[in-house]
């Protein structure tokens, strides 16, 4: 099921996350792997929204991992407009 709701996630990260929001609680690791891989498409977008659902993954470390690919799929040029609470995440860019 992992496997089935990432590529969920990949194709419409929206309704991947409207999925793990319905219905039956879903597992932790399928929940977090959704959420992580949902956040990394809407970061192309959307880097705010993306790192909201980075905000609603439990465990720290995966969260701070969801904050560096907001990061990294930001292009130089919207670094400068980027809202406080992703600034952080820009010092510690790789």
């Amino acid at each position: 099921m992992r496997r089935a709701a990432e590529v969920l996630a990949l194709i419409d990260p929206a309704g991947a996350m409207e999925w793990l929001e319905a219905g039956p609680e879903k597992s932790l690791e399928v929940s977090m792997m959704t959420r992580m891989t949902a956040a990394k498409q809407i970061a192309k977008t959307e880097p705010d929204d993306a790192l909201a659902v980075g905000e609603s993954i439990k465990d720290p470390m995966w969260r701070g991992k969801v904050y560096l690919d907001v990061c990294d799929a930001l292009p130089d040029s919207a670094r400068d407009g980027v809202k406080s609470e992703t600034r952080p995440c820009l010092r510690t860019r790789r």
